[in-house]
């Protein structure tokens, strides 16, 4: 599906990585994790998936907490504590996520300058990118780089 990219593909795929992730809730967590369970971080995961959809469309421009607490019809509270309980990570914590991987497609799979790739992926200083990407990833953008150019 994503290397034939036919008409509706996300829709696809996104069928298939939900599918792919009931059967691992039904193997894996029987016996840990009670059925009420799996349904509420599903509920809440639907509830939120308006932000989600946001940010994987806009992450390269400036996204508030309120933008998406206001998209998912959620006071800003609520929306933050929802958003934790489907994710494990804050709504910002995603957002910076998404936009290092991205980045780290890029560092792998181009020769575009590091610059330029934290400007695509939404970061408008290089230095904070770089620190961010170092803090998440373990290693600095210009050493992933380094790797891939051997």
């Amino acid at each position: 599906e994503l290397t034939e990219r036919e008409s509706s593909y996300e829709l696809v795929v996104r069928g298939l990585v939900l599918e792919l992730f009931a059967l691992l809730l039904r193997s894996e967590v029987k016996d840990v994790v009670s059925e009420e369970c799996i349904n509420d971080n599903i509920r809440f995961y639907d509830s939120i998936e308006p932000a989600i959809e946001y940010i994987r469309t806009n992450y390269d421009k400036e996204i508030t907490v309120d933008l998406l607490a206001e998209l998912c019809k959620m006071s800003k509270y609520h929306f933050c504590r929802i958003f934790k309980r489907a994710t494990n990570m804050t709504a910002i914590q995603y957002l910076t996520e998404y936009k290092l991987s991205i980045a780290d497609v890029m560092l792998r799979n181009s020769d575009t300058s590091i610059s330029e790739i934290a400007h695509i992926a939404g970061f408008d200083d290089e230095s904070y990118f770089s620190r961010c990407y170092k803090k998440s990833r373990g290693l600095s953008p210009k050493t992933i780089r380094s790797k891939n150019t051997r």
